[in-house]
């Protein structure tokens, strides 16, 4: 009988606990300053592994500085569309592939002004402060997580207490 008690008792607060578990998570997940430090946590663990793993290269694609460019003089166009590919972080070099490809409307062709190849790589470059920085940025970003998910879990406990007290002062007038 005693076991059975104890029993009992053990296990209602942990099914309450449960419930108030998937309150708190439910409660994250509308947090807008708690959605905004997971993305910054997120931000910071990536680049963190991109500077520790110099080897694994990434990929950026562009369409130039000015992007499309459209000219005309209400008669004729002239359409210009730049493509460029980058390679980053190949041993510490960019490679860049990129061509402009352009259409006029005057002479009715396709036109291309080349392929370009172009390596380049920083030429004073501080790994140790970007490394530094990344770790800094990596622990703020961690603090700023913990630090919101600890808030959210204050608020809800608080919501629920001033529930309860302001429900059994409204029974008691």
């Amino acid at each position: 009988m005693k076991k059975i008690v104890l029993l009992l008792l053990l296990l209602l607060p942990i099914f309450s606990l449960a419930d108030f578990l998937d309150l708190v998570q439910t409660q994250l997940e509308k947090d807008s300053s708690y959605l905004s430090s997971v993305m910054k946590y997120k931000e910071a663990e990536f680049n963190r592994a991109r500077n520790k793993n110099f080897f694994i290269p990434y990929v950026s694609t562009s369409c130039g500085a000015n992007g499309l460019s459209l000219n005309t003089d209400f008669e004729d166009y002239t359409l210009s569309i730049p493509l460029s590919i980058t390679f980053q972080n190949i041993a510490g070099f960019d490679l860049s592939i990129s061509n402009t490809w352009s259409y006029s409307s005057k002479e009715e062709e396709l036109s291309d002004a080349g392929w370009a190849l172009t390596v380049s790589r920083e030429l004073f470059s501080n790994f140790d402060i970007t490394d530094l920085e990344n770790e800094k940025n990596f622990a703020l970003a961690s603090w700023s997580l913990i630090d919101s998910r600890n808030k959210v879990f204050v608020n809800l406990a608080d919501d629920i207490f001033n529930y309860h007290y302001y429900s059994k002062k409204m029974e008691i007038t």
